[in-house]
């Protein structure tokens, strides 16, 4: 196995925000738990931190969760959210005037559901549907 693998394989969310001349702000890794581990959307949000919207293995299973950061780069929560299937994970999350967040992903099970769920300001669940 080439080093760049192995690279992959320990390291799951690197976020390295860059300041406007270019140069580099500060970086992160958060949560190390296996290859699977990967950020599908990066949100800068209108307090001037992160969200990150990704799929991360909890308990062997992949979840959807969401990490919400400040502007150094510092975990404010971090919520993984359990749809009853294995293989969810999250694809693209969006903010919206009042403050709350909708993230939208997919449930990979034999048949391939999408859901959208609405999340507050503090990263807890308000709902979730699920498209056929």
């Amino acid at each position: 196995m080439n080093s760049l693998s192995n690279l992959l394989k320990t390291l799951s969310l690197l976020i390295l925000p860059f300041t406007s001349v270019y140069g580099q702000g500060w970086e992160k890794i958060y949560i190390n738990e296996g290859p699977d581990d990967i950020a599908y959307d990066i949100l800068p949000t209108a307090d001037n931190g992160f969200l990150i919207a990704s799929g991360q293995r909890d308990d062997g299973l992949l979840s959807p969760t969401v990490i919400k950061t400040n502007d150094e780069g510092d975990i404010i929560w971090l919520n993984r959210y359990n749809y009853g299937a294995p293989g969810s994970f999250a694809v693209d999350i969006e903010e919206t005037d009042s403050g709350a967040y909708f993230l939208t992903g997919r449930t990979v099970i034999s048949n391939s559901k999408i859901f959208v769920t609405k999340i507050g300001h503090n990263g807890n669940e308000v709902w979730v549907k699920n498209l056929d």
